[in-house]
């Protein structure tokens, strides 16, 4: 057998009814023999607790399914991760015509590896009455799970009661039926929901209309029709006690939504939203204006990242939030803002002291002009600036940037600040050691360089001393003295000498 694991590591890895794969500390991937030496320890051990983890390989695979079979038997489990981490399986490129034939076969054969391991993820979660938490990412695997995996597991979970905790990241067939949740019966147990890369997925929506205690809700890499912006719209409402909203890489941007931004007025809880990548535009902007307007009370942090607002939109939207009484992170990167939105942001920053977090950068596709890196040196400058964090990655000059950091130097407030250092010249790379000294409130390295230069005591210096002359004496001198200099010899040497007849 090629056993890379032993009893010994998989006791260690397990503790108190959890077993981490990630606990062995395995610095290749696992055989084929251990994946059936892993089936029968976990067949012989009672947990309650499993993360898998694994690098997918060829060898390896053909062992995953008799796993998988054994996890299935285990109807005491309460939380299971099921994470690919990497894998050396990979689809081949059918843009060569001469290699095209040869391709298709072989993708062919990767397509039935990938299904393989659908297939497990479907056995782990059979028959799991007690299961609270599932964590499953399957985010290397080039290929969705077909209609039928897809209906199997969801099928499955539907027998899973108590789940608090959902994290689903994997692909699904066009169209494929995924009701993950019973349509009949209000749901108030699940809690966390995190569905990323469903963009097909059929009928889960429809299932979550059934959802009434979510805090947190993230849907990522989804696509979206008309017709469910209704169906978000039902599940905002009916998840008052909402504090995480996170709703990124969709079409929203395309679709007129001004029904599911009016929504988020239901989510009195609401602390974080995130609504970065979504091509939102002017098109959608009065809307969230709108809802910013009448001061979320809970609102903490507000994330617009790479969408697709110009000048006019970040004005907009700095009015808005100049009364918002709680919201203190604001995040609006990759926006065509420019000048007069980057300002018109500034100002805000000025007017609603509650703003401590700031991350505006690369909002500028010509440059900063002068007049908007005076606004906030001059802002950065005030003894009562507020700002703890600051990101501002813009293109700048070096008078610029130099401009910038004597006025974060300046500042007594910030504990975080990222900006285009110029680190590709050596005045660049001074200037951010000393920025980062004074961040961190250190003494600056060459002030403590010549303080410690005058603050060493300088070692005594020798006396200078004559130098001796030697006597050498002849072969008729009876004694041999050696004499010194007259000038330093004392003079009762000379009266005491003794003299030659």
């Amino acid at each position: 057998m090629m056993l890379t694991i032993s009893m010994a590591k998989c006791i260690s890895a397990t503790k108190n009814g959890s077993f981490k794969t990630s606990d062995l500390k395995l610095a290749n991937p696992l055989t084929y023999d251990d994946m059936v030496f892993l089936s029968e320890y976990l067949r012989r051990t009672p947990l309650t607790d499993l993360e898998l983890s694994l690098y997918v390989t060829e060898e390896n695979l053909r062992g995953l399914i008799e796993l998988s079979k054994v996890i299935s038997k285990n109807n005491q489990l309460t939380r299971l991760k099921f994470a690919i981490e990497g894998s050396e399986i990979h689809l081949r490129s059918r843009d060569n015509l001469i290699f095209s034939v040869m391709n298709y076969f072989s993708n062919r054969q990767v397509r039935a590896m990938y299904h393989l391991i659908y297939d497990a993820l479907v056995n782990m979660v059979k028959g799991k009455p007690l299961l609270s938490q599932l964590v499953v990412d399957l985010e290397p695997i080039e290929t969705p799970a077909s209609t039928s995996q897809s209906y199997r597991f969801a099928k499955n979970l539907q027998k899973s009661p108590l789940l608090h905790t959902l994290d689903l990241n994997f692909a699904v067939e066009k169209n494929a039926n995924l009701p993950i949740l019973d349509k009949t019966n209000p749901n108030t147990t699940l809690v966390d929901l995190r569905l990323r890369g469903m963009s097909f997925g059929k009928d889960v929506l429809h299932s979550l209309k059934q959802t009434h205690g979510l805090r947190i809700l993230m849907l990522d890499d989804m696509l979206f029709e008309a017709s469910d912006i209704s169906l978000l719209d039902h599940i905002l409402k009916s998840n008052t006690c909402l504090m995480l909203l996170t709703m990124t890489n969709t079409n929203i941007g395309q679709i007129a939504s001004p029904q599911l931004i009016n929504s988020l007025k239901h989510c009195s809880k609401l602390a974080y939203l995130d609504l970065s990548r979504n091509n939102l535009s002017r098109l959608n902007i009065d809307e969230l204006c709108t809802y910013l307007a009448h001061n979320p009370e809970n609102l903490l942090e507000l994330d617009l990242t790479h969408n697709a607002y110009m000048a006019d939109d970040a004005h907009k939207l700095a009015q808005a939030l100049t009364h918002t009484k709680q919201i203190e992170k604001l995040i609006i990167d990759y926006n065509y803002i420019e000048n007069e939105g980057v300002q018109s942001i500034i100002e805000l920053l000025k007017s609603n002291r509650q703003i401590t977090s700031i991350s505006m950068s690369h909002n500028c596709r010509y440059g900063l002009s002068n007049d908007t890196i005076n606004a906030l040196c001059s802002f950065l400058k005030d003894p009562e600036c507020q700002l703890e964090e600051l990101n501002f990655v813009q293109k700048t000059t070096i008078d610029q940037f130099k401009m910038l950091g004597d006025a974060i130097m300046a500042n007594s407030s910030l504990v975080t600040v990222n900006l285009n250092f110029h680190t590709d010249t050596i005045f660049g790379i001074i200037y951010k050691i000393q920025i980062q000294e004074h961040i961190d409130g250190l003494e600056p390295l060459i002030d403590r360089f010549f303080k410690q230069i005058k603050t060493t005591d300088p070692e005594p210096l020798l006396e200078a001393q004559s130098p001796v002359k030697e006597h050498i004496p002849l072969k008729e001198d009876l004694f041999s003295v050696q004499k010194t200099d007259k000038k330093n010899e004392p003079i009762e040497n000379e009266l005491y000498s003794p003299q030659l007849n």
